[in-house]
């Protein structure tokens, strides 16, 4: 609300110009990303960490779509032999 209420009165008194929002948009975002950069450069430095959480995921989203497309098969009438 700070911000919105200094690019308010900055932009509508030519206090400011578009450098000074843009220079302010740049530090919100990098202070906003520190921590999922921080917790993405952990990742990079634990390569079979990684590969784990990567596994595990495929694993989940694999039992995850197998669910749906059995799910699919049967009101398709593809299952329980009746083709």
């Amino acid at each position: 609300p700070e911000d919105i209420e200094w690019v308010r009165q900055g932009c509508t008194t030519a206090g400011i110009g578009c450098g000074d929002c843009k220079a302010r948009l740049a530090a919100n975002i990098n202070k906003f990303m520190a921590e999922p950069l921080a917790r993405k450069k952990e990742l990079l430095s634990n390569p079979k960490r990684l590969d784990s959480i990567i596994e595990e995921g495929s694993a989940k989203a694999r039992r995850e779509a197998q669910k749906t497309l059995n799910a699919l098969k049967e009101k398709m009438g593809f299952l329980g032999g009746r083709i």
